[in-house]
């Protein structure tokens, strides 16, 4: 079984999470010929880019999922209205023994972002979107055949990023996360999130309140339980020193995870 990552080149990964905002109100059509001419499009555009980059073909076997046509049918409202955006690609190819899922989110796009920016990243009081990542995740695993061979690959750029790199701490599930400028993950968001977690370092320093705890020490505890779990070997971060997001949530209260290589733009 193929075990490399086929959008291994970050120029191909930075120009497909570019390629798929380009996307997002084709994809939100309720008019379902629409929707299957921007899937052949968004297809073409990818075997495109990966040309581009690579000098190479992408297997014949693409399918699209978008995450209107997989969330809007779901039992929970808070998900199919939490304002998520997102694509996964599944790439099969049974000679090459390569079966991967390459799920790309969106970063902050509109007002539903911004307002889960604040209430969720900054407060710690809203996980909608984290719920809504980790639902489109699993869905279209299941619709990729969910078989054991099955890689699963996160990509994003802001938010997205946030949302990816939680499910992967709380849920693992990717085998790679790849994220450029992302917002980073807040204490407060991770107590509200990862109630095994919280329940585990209220048990291991005895107390009833976290809040009770010095930040700093909270914040190694945090870190020091993501990576005994394993869950954060494969987070890779691309960020900007002068990023926006980056700057108001890369300090303070905030947690980096993972291999991060920072640029100056």
């Amino acid at each position: 079984m193929a075990t490399k990552n086929i959008f291994e080149n970050e120029n191909v990964k930075l120009r497909i999470i570019n390629l798929e905002y380009s996307y997002k109100n084709r994809f939100a059509s309720n008019n379902q010929n629409e929707v299957k001419k921007a899937k052949d499009d968004f297809e073409a555009d990818v075997r495109r880019i990966y040309k581009e980059e690579t000098n190479h073909e992408l297997p014949e076997n693409i399918e699209i999922f978008t995450s209107k046509e997989i969330l809007e049918h779901s039992k929970d409202k808070t998900i199919s209205q939490s304002g998520y955006d997102g694509t996964a690609i599944h790439i099969k190819d049974k000679t090459k023994h390569i079966d991967q899922l390459h799920v790309i989110s969106e970063g902050s796009a509109d007002n539903e972002d911004w307002k889960y920016n604040f209430f969720g990243l900054f407060l710690g009081m809203d996980n909608r979107q984290y719920k809504a990542t980790r639902e489109f995740s699993r869905a279209s695993k299941k619709k990729a055949g969910n078989s054991k061979e099955l890689k699963i690959y996160a990509m994003g750029h802001s938010l997205a990023n946030n949302n990816q790199v939680l499910v992967q701490l709380v849920n693992g599930g990717f085998d790679e996360v790849y994220g450029v400028n992302g917002a980073q993950i807040s204490v407060d968001h991770l107590l509200l999130v990862d109630k095994k977690m919280a329940r585990e370092l209220r048990k291991k320093y005895q107390v009833n309140d976290l809040s009770t705890i010095p930040k700093d020490k909270l914040k190694k505890a945090i870190t020091k339980y993501y990576n005994d779990k394993g869950v954060t070997a494969n987070i890779t971060q691309r960020i900007s020193s002068d990023d926006p997001l980056y700057g108001v949530s890369g300090k303070a209260d905030f947690i980096t995870f993972g291999d991060v290589k920072m640029t100056n733009t």
